[in-house]
């Protein structure tokens, strides 16, 4: 970032072996770069400094939610060169994802009579969130 900071606030040279080798990677997008409060964007996507990108790789998957569930959730809001090779990488390496097979396939979807008023027909859950539990009524109505 302390390469790339700069350029953005200046001006690209014409060509890619005229910046350092740190941030050539960026040469071919640097037109989407803006630099805002001195946080480096790429168009709407927060760009990652190498240091964070490990933890925010861990953050992102702290739902194990798969390798696409990670790039689309990523994708949103942050961005750095090869992010999705890493993204890959890293949920193939984690042992919690990998503790469930692949293959798993999601139900049908059941549709519900609709009721004619509350309380005739109710789901019930029970759940914990942050050492807390909680149960759960849904009122299908």
């Amino acid at each position: 970032m302390k390469d790339l900071k700069p350029i953005i606030r200046s001006e690209w040279p014409e060509s890619k072996e005229d910046i350092p080798v740190s941030i050539r990677e960026y040469f071919s997008f640097r037109d989407e770069l803006t630099l805002q409060n001195g946080i480096v964007f790429k168009g709407k996507r927060l760009v990652i400094s190498a240091i964070i990108r490990n933890g925010m790789l861990e953050k992102t998957n702290a739902n194990h939610i798969g390798i696409q569930g990670c790039l689309r959730r990523m994708q949103e809001v942050m961005y750095w060169p090869n992010v999705s090779r890493d993204v890959e990488e890293y949920i193939l390496n984690c042992d919690v994802c990998n503790s469930y097979p692949v293959d798993q396939c999601k139900g049908p979807l059941i549709c519900h009579e609709i009721t004619s008023c509350t309380w005739e027909k109710v789901a019930v859950d029970m759940f914990q969130l942050d050492d807390k539990h909680y149960f759960i009524i849904v009122d299908y109505y």
